[in-house]
């Protein structure tokens, strides 16, 4: 079975490609904490996370362009999927990425905290317009 669970920190901006078949693509890493007690690994500027690939495609994609941002804390469900290109010297490079079946948005971003309330807004407009009394 190929299943990963990752909790984590986004690294970079998110910039959203499409694909020649008009998919959307969104690369980015995820920072890591590596688990365990402090030790002489640790100790001084030594790394203390794991940056690990992560790919999301389709809507999964759109959705985490439109609400996070370099820093925002995601758990990412997925598979580890591996690959190889051709680099420009010739070379041949292996890739190796976590492709994200679902990811759950774990600090709300402002981007999301105003998609909340404007959806809150239209079911206030739209209680309002039918009659009801709905209050969030």
């Amino acid at each position: 079975m190929n299943k990963v669970f990752l909790v984590g920190r986004l690294t970079r901006d998110l910039e959203l490609r499409y694909s020649s078949s008009n998919m959307a693509v969104l690369r980015n890493s995820l920072a890591v904490d590596r688990r365990g007690r402090r030790n002489e690994e640790t100790e001084g500027n030594n790394q203390t996370a794991d940056f690990i690939s992560i790919v999301a495609f389709g809507q999964t994609a759109e959705t985490m362009n439109k609400f996070l941002q370099k820093g925002s804390q995601i758990a990412i469900d997925g598979r580890i999927q591996t690959g190889s290109y051709q680099a420009q010297d010739g070379s041949t490079r292996y890739t190796t990425d976590v492709v994200a079946d679902n990811v759950r948005f774990l600090l709300f971003t402002s981007a999301l905290i105003k998609a909340c309330d404007e959806y809150a807004e239209l079911i206030r407009l739209a209680s309002s317009d039918s009659g009801n009394d709905f209050r969030l």
